[in-house]
């Protein structure tokens, strides 16, 4: 299941920004029009309170009107969609106080849920938001795209950790050093091909990645992490 969480991820987040939701009352304009609202009627009050919750952090609530379409979609319990989105109202807020505390909250809701449904995508597959605050941290100072680098990071890392996993603390390091590297965005992925071809050759994903971690947190490249591999693979 990971593993297709990985390439949903992949694919939704770079389109979430385009398609970043709006900062109305979505929530409550949802209980008005659609098809499927009246069977959900008993929850609108705590559907409403949460979206005042991503109202007040700087989020528009049409992050919580998506779930509620979703789950209106897949005839979800609605006390169970409730429950759902308390918890991703959580998720939200945690995000949203992870990018504010570090200057990094667009004042416009629209751009903020952009990042927001990015980070909250990769955490509803299993992401810490302690990666995501490593990688925040990691990225550089200065870019008005510091968010986006990070996020990028931590996305490359999770498809890393679906096919090969890792544990929690190498996560985090594995993020933060790609954040933090000399990489091109553009780059980033192709560290899962470096991953593959070693772990075929028989070194552990754990090994791969320290290596990985020590060289791109050097300002070395996927390349001189392929050569320092193919090192070890040949002594003796």
């Amino acid at each position: 299941m990971i593993r297709g969480l990985a390439g949903a991820i992949l694919s939704i987040a770079l389109l979430a920004l385009a398609a970043a939701p709006s900062s109305g009352q979505e929530a409550a304009a949802w209980f008005e029009r659609a098809p499927g609202a009246a069977g959900y009627a008993s929850i609108r009050g705590a559907a409403e309170a949460a979206a005042a919750r991503l109202r007040a952090a700087g989020l528009p609530d049409g992050l919580l009107a998506a779930r509620l379409e979703e789950g209106a979609r897949k005839r979800i319990a609605p006390e169970r969609l409730a429950a759902a989105l308390a918890d991703e109202a959580v998720r939200y807020e945690a995000i949203a106080a992870e990018l504010s505390s570090r200057g990094l909250l667009p004042e416009l809701p629209s751009e903020a849920g952009g990042l927001a449904e990015r980070a909250g995508l990769l955490m509803r597959g299993g992401t810490a938001l302690a990666e995501i605050a490593a990688a925040l941290d990691a990225a550089p100072r200065g870019s008005a795209a510091r968010a986006e680098r990070a996020l990028s990071a931590v996305a490359a890392e999770f498809s890393i950790h679906a096919r090969f996993p890792l544990a929690p603390a190498e996560r985090i390091a594995l993020a933060a050093a790609l954040a933090g590297s000399a990489l091109g965005e553009e780059r980033f992925a192709s560290l899962l091909a470096v991953f593959a071809r070693y772990r075929a050759e028989g070194l552990p994903a754990s090994r791969i990645c320290s290596l990985s971690v020590d060289i791109l947190g050097a300002g070395g490249s996927v390349e001189g992490v392929e050569r320092e591999l193919q090192r070890r693979i040949r002594r003796p």
